[in-house]
Parts: C-alpha cells; structure tokens; sequence
C-alpha cells in the first residue's frame, strides 16, 4: 500500500519523488527486468561496444507487442540494425520474442541517426525516468565508447525521446498504423 501511494505521488507530479533514488532504482530495475526476459542483454555492460557506437529504442505498450530497435554502429560507414518484436502477454514486460531481424545501414541513414539525436540534445540534459502504469514506455539509450545515456517518457506525444524514437521506427522497416504509435 505505501508503495502504491509513493508511486501515485510521483505519478501525478511530484517532481522531487522522481529523482528519488527508490524510484529510480525501482524503475530501472524493471526496465532490466524486461530485457532480461527477451534475452537482451544491459547496453551499458555489452563489452564488443566499449570503443563503438551503440543506439537502442524499447518500446513498450499496453495494447501492442513491444518493439526493440539495436543500432550497433562499427564505423562512420557499417553500422547493424537489429529489431525484435515480443508477442504481448498479460504483463508487457515480458513478451516472448516473435521477430527477429537484421539488416545493414548505410553511411547516410548512420549520419542521420547521429543527427537526430544530436539535433534532439539528447547528451545535454538529465531525461527524468518514468514508471509505466499504462499508454507506452518509449526509453532510448546511447552509447559512444564508454559514454552511456538513458531516457524514458510515457507516452510521449513531442520532444527528444519521441523525435529520437520515431526515427529509430522509421529504419526498423516495421509498418505501423497511426493508432499503433501512442
């Protein structure tokens, strides 16, 4: 019951609850959780990227299977892409995986990428976690050598993590209807 009341708390706006540690913890643990499920393993402890470049996109949803988007960039010119869909399941965390596919990027879809979340300041500011309740969770992670950044937004209708997001759907190929981005 008290964590149900904190996390209502910092649901509807207490701005000084969500940098509580607890939270944090608790949302980040979850968010491991999930990908642990699929397989997948902490971007941040993959060692084949610890000199490179690494781009993901989770996308969870209430009502959609949830979507992975790997981007694993070798140099200015190769760069793989990686999309896994999981099959939704009671608990959409932890889908089973469904599809799973890869294909090679060219040097103007990988300059692209780049821009995108160069143009979105995605390494300036603090991107404050978010605890899913309902809707999707759009959380986008980065990584340049051993320089690691997360951020997650529910379902976010504008901004960084959506900009970054809608164009990591956009190289996954997948087609999606309008109704099915939330």
């Amino acid at each position: 019951m008290t964590l149900t009341v904190l996390l209502a708390i910092a649901l509807v706006g207490g701005a000084w609850f969500s940098t509580c540690m607890g939270l944090k913890t608790f949302v980040y643990g979850r968010y491991l959780q999930s990908l642990s499920y699929l397989g997948i393993p902490n971007l941040p402890d993959l060692k084949h990227c610890e000199e490179g470049e690494a781009y993901r996109f989770f996308w969870w949803r209430s009502f959609h299977p949830a979507v992975l988007v790997c981007v694993f960039v070798q140099d200015d010119t190769h760069a793989t892409l990686n999309v896994k869909v999981a099959r939704q399941t009671e608990d959409p965390l932890r889908g089973e995986l469904v599809s799973d596919t890869t294909r090679e990027l060219n040097a103007a879809e990988i300059r692209a990428l780049r821009e995108v979340v160069a143009s979105n300041r995605f390494w300036r500011k603090r991107i404050r976690d978010a605890l899913i309740q309902d809707g999707s969770g759009w959380t986008i992670e980065v990584r340049q050598s051993r320089v690691y950044h997360r951020g997650s937004r529910i379902s976010p209708k504008t901004g960084r993590i959506r900009n970054i997001g809608e164009h990591m759907l956009q190289l996954s190929g997948l087609e999606l209807s309008p109704r099915e981005v939330y």
